[in-house]
């Protein structure tokens, strides 16, 4: 496509216009000196597929192994419960946008803890990891009662995994 086709400037001095007749608006103006072509490409389009891959992008991007559906749902069921003991308290204390994102962060991070103990090695530092950033959610959060909660918890989860 020559460059003369992309630029407006150029498609609208070019365009025939009747004698004293003026496009009076911008989008008058976008709609008669771009291509339909070009329309297609970067316009409406464009906004369509962007916003599919927003929505696409949201969903967690961490899926679970799936030998058996059940058995997968009760271990992630297990990590979460594990991870919510002691933490009530703190939850219901949370605004509702907090509490929102708290429980879906805490889903996505039991997921990703049942992957990591799926695995024949057990990488216990990026499970501390997980659940550290995981609490951090909590504003005001105490950095010795973060440190101890992700301590005790890494520690349940392991002992209920050789079991």
């Amino acid at each position: 496509m020559p460059i003369s086709q992309i630029t407006k400037t150029s498609q609208i001095e070019k365009l025939p216009t009747a004698a004293g007749e003026k496009i009076k608006s911008a989008a008058e103006r976008e709609s008669l000196a771009l291509p339909e072509a070009f329309k297609t490409e970067f316009g409406q389009d464009r906004l369509v597929e962007a916003a599919k891959l927003l929505t696409s992008l949201s969903r967690p991007a961490v899926q679970p192994r799936t030998d058996a559906g059940f058995k997968v749902n009760e271990k992630v069921r297990v990590i979460e419960g594990i991870l919510e003991e002691d933490l009530g308290d703190v939850y219901f204390k949370l605004s509702p946008l907090k509490q929102q994102e708290f429980k879906v962060r805490g889903e996505e991070t039991a997921i990703k803890i049942m992957n990591i103990l799926a695995k024949p090695k057990i990488k216990i530092k990026r499970i501390m990891s997980l659940i550290r950033e995981w609490l951090k959610v909590i504003p005001g959060i105490n950095k010795f009662f973060l440190e101890q909660t992700v301590k005790i918890k890494t520690d349940k989860i392991i002992n209920r995994a050789h079991k």
